[in-house]
């Protein structure tokens, strides 16, 4: 009967194998619990308390989060199973999003006991992390505001390096309200992101998209309530070598504003040409403030001193703001503009002089129409309380007075070469360049100094 012995001390070395392993386990696993803290961005995590035992763990955060307007704490409470697990997993983490105060009292009968924000993890033996989230849909009343919150489901993705970050987040419907009939309301909400950190720097590049299918507001009960169908904003930071690109487009298939529509509208922003060792520098201040660093201290001044530094370097790369297309189409007709300013100059910020350093270009074309339909509008409201001032109540004497001061306006920004009056459409072609502004192909230079003169001779 040897095999008993036998058998008895291979289960006891396996089991102490066991042991041994969950115990290793789970100290790496509590390091790079601590670890993974210290690099979150925008808020200060802290680890509040952190109990391993042999097969699993529980901890505590906290998360603090400070816009200039006071500080938002929020506690995370986290169950760890280190294991040893099969399937190539080093660690499972649950993580539940603590309700308390003013939230429980409001949504704690809706939320039935579960957490606001549920988050599950799996980390495997190379490092990669997989982080699913869900927040379970609830609703309640605050004073004079109502809140719905149909729920959130999302997953987000990060590499073994931690250099790669994949997700995507869906949100089907938030609404808030009050006594007074106003609102705001999102339906259908998809977030994705593929962002990767930008080799060599720290700072993250690459693409996210958002797309609601209906957004609206209402300020009051009896108010025109705006309204927003088939919007993707498309955001993109895309690294040059040592330059940085930041675009985003916006584009909305349908959007009324009573007494306006405009369909098919587009809106294009880039910031281009910025030096990839600047946004590096300022990539190292939110890092460092959010980390508890306060403006005033030692650090701080240190930080703040390496972005003054940068900023030579950011105009000798030639930077730029562009409004790559402002487009849409209403009744009257398709609309379109565009606009660029940039810097020309030395990258000597003490000898920097605007009239020289700087160019600029704005360029519209807009259904006559439509143009001269926001001008009556703009009259309107000056005649109306002039009429009333003076006791007239004719309509068609008030609509005369109207008529005749839109037509003069129009005359004079035809005759004075502001705008370009081309068959159903207006033009209009502004650029300033090298201290010499031009408009529609010719000299305005007269009109420059009209503009500046008072500021440049007080």
């Amino acid at each position: 009967m040897k095999i008993v012995p036998i058998a008895a001390g291979a289960a006891v070395l396996a089991g102490a194998a066991l042991t041994a392993t969950a115990w290793i386990t789970g100290s790496r696993i509590e390091q790079q619990f601590h670890q993974g803290l210290s690099q979150t961005a925008g808020v200060q995590a802290s680890v509040l308390r952190y109990d391993r035992g042999i097969f699993n763990a529980t901890a505590q955060t906290l998360w603090t989060y400070d816009d200039g307007s006071g500080p938002v704490s929020l506690r995370a409470n986290h169950r760890i199973q280190h294991g040893p697990l099969p399937s190539g997993k080093l660690a499972e983490i649950e993580t539940e999003l603590e309700a308390s105060g003013e939230f429980l009292a409001v949504f704690g009968a809706a939320l039935g006991g579960r957490a606001p924000l549920e988050v599950s993890s799996m980390i495997g033996w190379d490092g990669k992390q997989q982080h699913r989230f869900n927040s379970v849909a609830f609703n309640g009343q605050h004073e004079e505001l109502a809140f719905d919150w149909a729920g959130l489901n999302g997953h987000l993705d990060i590499s073994a390096d931690g250099t790669r970050a994949t997700g995507t987040f869906i949100a089907p419907r938030m609404r808030i309200s009050d006594d007074e009939g106003g609102s705001l309301a999102a339906e259908s909400l998809a977030a994705t992101i593929d962002a990767r950190r930008a080799p060599g720097y720290g700072f993250w590049i690459g693409p996210g998209h958002l797309t609601v299918d209906q957004l609206s507001f209402q300020e009051t009960a009896n108010g025109d309530a705006v309204q927003a169908h088939g919007v993707r904003l498309d955001v993109d930071t895309v690294l040059r070598q040592d330059l940085v690109d930041i675009v985003s487009r916006l584009g909305v298939r349908q959007l009324s504003a009573p007494p306006y529509g405009i369909e098919d509208f587009s809106f294009g922003l880039t910031f281009g040409n910025l030096d990839a060792g600047a946004l590096q520098a300022v990539d190292a201040l939110g890092a460092s403030l959010s980390s508890g660093i306060e403006f005033g201290d030692a650090e701080s001044e240190r930080v703040l001193q390496a972005l003054q530094e940068q900023v030579p370097v950011v105009l000798r790369r030639a930077p730029f703001v562009e409004l790559d297309e402002i487009a849409g189409r209403v009744e009257q007709g398709q609309f379109t503009a565009r606009a660029r300013l940039g810097y020309q100059g030395d990258g000597d910020i003490e000898r920097f002089n605007p009239l020289n350093d700087l160019n600029l270009r704005i360029a519209l074309q807009v259904p006559a129409e439509f143009a001269r339909d926001m001008l009556v509008a703009q009259v309107t409201e000056s005649v109306m309380a002039f009429a009333e001032a003076m006791g007239m109540d004719d309509p068609a004497q008030i609509q005369q007075a109207i008529d005749e001061m839109v037509d003069a306006q129009i005359a004079e920004f035809i005759d004075g070469g502001l705008i370009v009056a081309q068959g159903d459409a207006w033009s209009a072609d502004a650029r300033y360049e090298n201290g010499g502004l031009t408009l529609n192909g010719e000299s305005a230079d007269e009109l420059l100094f009209e503009l500046l003169g008072p500021m440049l001779f007080r």
